[in-house]
């Protein structure tokens, strides 16, 4: 069974979605992965202007997220380096698309990510034919 549940995190609130059956710990794994793709998934952004400030709003509220949800023995750095090596291109992108919305960030970024998005999935399919 799947419940909803809201997080406040520093100015942030996080909506998980986790399964009562399910060790919590492995959707803060995911949660992560998904907020560490995102932060990766900006990179990519060179055309825009403010990127930097947008990396740093992420930036900061990754370390909320991991200041509220702390993990012991979980070294952060590993799994932040495994994730930016493991995640597509396009799945890095996809995270981007959440974590841009919990951060309420501005729509013409969200739109430049979906721009990117949609030229990766063309050239995919250009490779295919």
């Amino acid at each position: 069974m799947k419940e909803f549940g809201k997080q406040i995190v520093g100015n942030h609130s996080i909506n998980l979605i986790y399964n009562k059956d399910k060790d919590c710990l492995g959707d803060f794994y995911e949660v992560r992965a998904s907020l560490v793709g995102g932060y990766y998934g900006i990179t990519y952004l060179d055309e825009y202007s403010l990127k930097e400030y947008l990396l740093k709003d992420i930036e900061g509220y990754i370390r909320d997220f991991v200041l509220e949800n702390p993990i012991e023995n979980f070294d952060y750095y590993f799994f932040a380096d495994k994730y930016e090596k493991e995640l597509s291109e396009k799945e890095k992108l996809q995270n981007s698309l959440i974590v841009l919305n919990k951060i309420k960030a501005s729509m013409d970024v969200v739109l430049l990510v979906k721009k990117h998005i949609k030229m990766l999935e063309n050239n995919e399919k250009e490779k295919e034919l």
